[in-house]
């Protein structure tokens, strides 16, 4: 079963964006903060995590947290996931590490599963490379 871990600030949309991931059969984990994400993430393997970017005033602790991911926890596929989508950031995003950027919406979820999907079929065509 996949791991996610989301990581958003905004309490209700956070909560709303895992009921809807949970319903799909994902198993969630949420942080609330960046620095409990990256407390979480040295003691717990994920196999996607997405974070929100962060206000600028924050300095886009996502994208601090996509670099730190990066060294921490290789493996995990990052998503950066934002209110506003600016082609800037997106690369910046891509930059640090990150392989998707999520537009804030009612159809993140979708893109969230998508993501799922598209790792689940690269480990099913790795496994089939094995045998």
């Amino acid at each position: 079963m996949t791991k996610i871990l989301i990581v958003d600030e905004h309490d209700d949309y956070r909560k709303a964006l895992c009921r809807r991931l949970s319903r799909a059969g994902i198993h969630i984990y949420q942080a609330a903060s960046f620095e409990h994400a990256h407390h979480v993430v040295q003691h717990e393997s994920f196999d996607v995590v997405v974070a929100d970017l962060g206000t600028s005033s924050q300095g886009h602790a996502g994208l601090c947290l996509t670099a730190a991911l990066k060294q921490c926890a290789p493996t995990s596929v990052v998503a950066i996931m934002s209110d506003n989508y600016s082609v800037e950031t997106a690369v910046e995003s891509m930059r640090k590490g990150a392989s998707d950027y999520i537009i804030k919406s009612d159809t993140a979820h979708e893109q969230i599963l998508a993501l799922v999907q598209r790792l689940e079929r690269r480990r099913a065509l790795r496994r089939s490379k094995m045998v």
